[in-house]
Parts: structure tokens; sequence; C-alpha cells
């Protein structure tokens, strides 16, 4: 199971609640949304997915087909 990172653990608008998995673009968690009281998934790139373009993009093409 992945670790969170530092930034998660006391972030002021996200409670961690549980660690879901790991895949190929980063660290998957279950966490509550403080402002809006209700759980969300967060995923957490990782530093290598995040330095190159084409897969910055795949990922925004991956959270805007999850919003519809």
């Amino acid at each position: 199971m992945p670790t969170a990172p530092p930034a998660l653990l006391g972030h002021p608008d996200y409670e961690l609640l549980s660690a879901l998995g790991r895949g190929g673009m980063g660290d998957v968690f279950l966490v509550r949304n403080r402002l809006l009281d209700r759980r969300e998934v967060l995923k957490v790139l990782a530093p290598e997915v995040l330095a190159r373009a084409d897969s910055r993009e795949r990922f925004l093409q991956e959270i805007r087909s999850a919003a519809r």
C-alpha cells in the first residue's frame, strides 16, 4: 500500500482516511473533504509523471472523463 505524502497528512482541507492503492500514475487515497464534509478519492501523481507533459495531459483527460 502507498504511504501518504507529508503534505497530505497535515492538509487543512482533507482528512486522510485510508490508502486505496497504487497505479501507473501515482497513489490513490480515500479522504474526507472537510469543507464539503464528504468522502472523496484523491490521486497523488508521482513526480516523474508530473515531469512529462504527455503524462500530465493524459491525467487531465482521465479526470475530465471521470467528471462526466
